[in-house]
């Protein structure tokens, strides 16, 4: 997998993390529906109704001892191998004050979590005292719901209040095709230092046998960087667009 930092605008984690997820433990998006039939009342005449649609938003909370079974078990139904034993061991970090563990809900059930590592096992990361968001998971029916960028932006909120910085590994196959393209969106830049296994780089040669790596290919990864302040490469609409100069920046960031 790669690694990757992100300087996060605060204004943005403000505006997209409302409540903040660590004071209240709970992240709720919700439309104010007061608001929806004042809208009607404005632009209907007596004797009409106006159709409103209301765009549902996830839940993010902070993952609890409830967690492990429900999740494990939502995974093992898609043949993932993620054994509670995992999630009782990001509990236990997040309780030491090593970790933080997020989880996504949609209409009340399990759809996806994220963590948040205080000191990464990367070395670039931990020399620069880089938080590192790890394990990004949603389940496939929650796709295309908004879920993953709202787990980021959580997790990218906790991280700015003790840094400007943040960073992620990602996968380097096709499986990964759509979060890279959500970081690529959200302002992330590579690290610059290359393909990572087990956070190390690997050479151009002499890795390649019987047309396969000796080490799982799922296993390597490349990182990358982001600027707090700095703008996407592309807009709302994923369109290319002209953004600053930022080679200075990322330069003196890794």
């Amino acid at each position: 997998m790669h690694a990757q930092i992100r300087k996060i605008p605060i204004s943005d984690a403000s505006v997209r993390c409302p409540g903040s997820c660590l004071q209240s433990g709970r992240v709720e998006h919700r439309l104010r529906l007061s608001e929806y039939l004042a809208v009607n009342a404005l632009l209907t005449r007596p004797g009409e109704e106006m159709v409103t649609f209301m765009t549902m938003q996830p839940v993010i909370r902070m993952m609890d001892e409830s967690d492990p079974e429900t999740i494990s078990a939502a995974f093992t139904a898609l043949g993932w191998h993620k054994p509670p034993t995992l999630y009782q061991r990001y509990l236990a970090e997040q309780e030491e004050g090593r970790r933080l563990a997020f989880v996504a809900e949609w209409r009340g059930s399990f759809a996806g979590y994220v963590t948040l590592l205080w000191v990464s096992a990367y070395s670039p990361f931990a020399e620069r005292q880089v938080p590192e968001i790890s394990d990004l998971n949603v389940l496939p029916a929650h796709c295309r719901q908004g879920i993953a960028n709202a787990l980021l932006d959580c997790a990218e909120s906790a991280a700015s209040a003790r840094s400007n910085v943040v960073g992620l590994g990602v996968g380097l196959y096709s499986d990964y095709g759509a979060v890279q393209r959500i970081y690529v969106r959200r302002g992330y830049l590579p690290d610059g230092r290359g393909i990572m296994y087990g956070n190390q780089p690997v050479e151009p040669v002499g890795q390649l046998v019987c047309g396969g790596w000796n080490s799982p290919i799922t296993e390597s990864c490349f990182n990358v960087v982001r600027e707090r302040g700095s703008h996407p490469p592309v807009n709302s609409q994923g369109l290319p667009r002209k953004v600053p100069d930022t080679r200075e920046s990322v330069r003196s960031s890794v």
